[in-house]
Formats: structure tokens, C-alpha cells, sequence
């Protein structure tokens, strides 16, 4: 997906993720750039579901900022830019496994970070049953 990056090394040349298009490159910058935005963002939504009421909107819209700007385009191109992943013989056709890695290796961080959910055990340590009528 990112043509033209520094072959076998860990970490991108960023002049490429921001606009350039190498030679031999078959595809347009906006569909790359489309196509991204929706893995990213199905990422975030794997982050999103586990750590549902257990953290602020502002430290959440914080932590997707990092995601989206920082791990997900280091994964990325780890995968697909010629990083030491596609260089081992990795092989992601579709994409999934760089999306729901990422999304799921930072939902665990975030559910291992936080805890359990307010209300969820009882004083002396037992799960607290689901109520029927908060499920309605």
C-alpha cells in the first residue's frame, strides 16, 4: 500500500505516508488514503466497544488521536510498505489482520488498564447479575 518506503526496517519514511507516490504505483493517493481512513477507523470502533463506559470522552478522543496517528501507520507499514513484516513473508490480502490486531491489541491494553466496569462486582467481591430492564 505504501509505495516507495525504506525496504526491510521497522520504521516508515513519513514522506510517503504524507503524499509522494512511487513509481509503478497502481492505484490513486486518495484511494489509498480513503481506504485507510476506513481501516483506522474500524480499528477504532474494536477500541471503542471495550472501553465503553469505563473511560472519559476526552481521554478516549485523546488515545484515538495516538492510534490514528502513531500505531496504526507504523502496523501499516510493518505489513504493507516494505517494513520487516513483509519482508518475513507476511501476507495480509485484505487488510483484516492489521485492523483487528491493532484494534484488539489496544482494546486488551486499554480493558487491562481500566478494570472493570463501575458496578459490575458487589461489595464483597460477586458479580452483580444483569439487570433485565437496563438491557431493554
Amino acid at each position: 500500500m505504501y509505495v516507495d518506503n525504506a525496504s526491510g526496517s521497522w520504521l516508515p519514511s513519513f514522506g510517503s505516508l504524507i503524499g509522494t507516490q512511487g513509481e509503478g504505483a497502481d492505484h490513486s493517493l486518495e484511494s489509498d488514503f480513503f481506504f485507510q481512513v476506513v481501516f483506522v477507523a474500524t480499528a477504532m470502533s474494536v477500541v471503542s466497544g471495550a472501553v465503553a463506559e469505563r473511560m472519559k470522552l476526552w481521554a478516549f478522543l485523546i488515545f484515538t488521536v495516538v492510534l490514528t496517528g502513531f500505531i496504526y501507520p507504523m502496523e501499516g507499514y510493518w505489513t504493507w510498505g516494505g517494513g520487516f513484516l513483509s519482508e518475513a513473508g507476511f501476507s495480509d490480502f485484505a487488510g483484516s489482520g492489521i485492523v483487528h490486531m491493532a484494534g484488539a491489541a489496544a482494546a486488551l491494553s486499554g480493558v487491562i488498564l481500566l478494570g472493570a466496569r463501575k458496578g459490575k462486582y458487589g461489595k464483597n467481591g460477586s458479580v452483580n447479575p444483569i439487570q433485565v430492564r437496563t438491557c431493554l
